[in-house]
């Protein structure tokens, strides 16, 4: 079977593929007339060193978002995972509107050896009284930073 992604009618019948991708990563969000999903090459950043933690590389999937129409039409790259973000993956999408927020995961190298620790681990979680998130244009495809409070 190729990888995709594949519609098929609830009541059962053949499954039509509508997206021809061979490195689609993580889950897939629909909104009225969209289908948004991530794709791209997994990286490989350097070595972990966090006790109990399972992988020995720090490596990181998905860096592009992708959206088409629910037959698989008006393919269009939305964004990527570049410059300062990077470093980063979305793990959890809600559209609104014209943007996509996002939570997230990724690795920061703060002394540049190639080797990371828990706390070159990032990813979106409560400090406190706000909760960091990324926002993605879905027009631009402009990411920022933003904080929930």
């Amino acid at each position: 079977k190729q990888d995709g992604i594949y519609r098929r009618k609830l009541s059962g019948g053949e499954e039509a593929l509508i997206v021809n991708c061979t490195n689609i990563f993580g889950q897939f969000t629909l909104t009225t007339n969209w289908i948004y999903y991530q794709a791209g090459d997994t990286i490989t950043l350097g070595k972990v060193d966090i006790d109990g933690y399972a992988a020995r590389e720090a490596e990181l999937s998905g860096g592009e978002i992708y959206r088409c129409r629910h037959d698989g039409s008006e393919l269009t790259k939305i964004a990527e995972m570049s410059g300062e973000y990077e470093h980063l993956r979305p793990t959890s999408m809600t559209i609104a509107g014209d943007y996509i927020y996002a939570t997230y995961t990724g690795w920061q190298d703060k002394n540049g050896d190639g080797i990371f620790t828990r706390e070159e681990q990032l990813a979106s979680a409560y400090g406190g009284d706000h909760l960091p998130i990324l926002r993605i244009d879905t027009v631009s495809g402009e990411i920022t930073m933003i904080e929930l409070k």
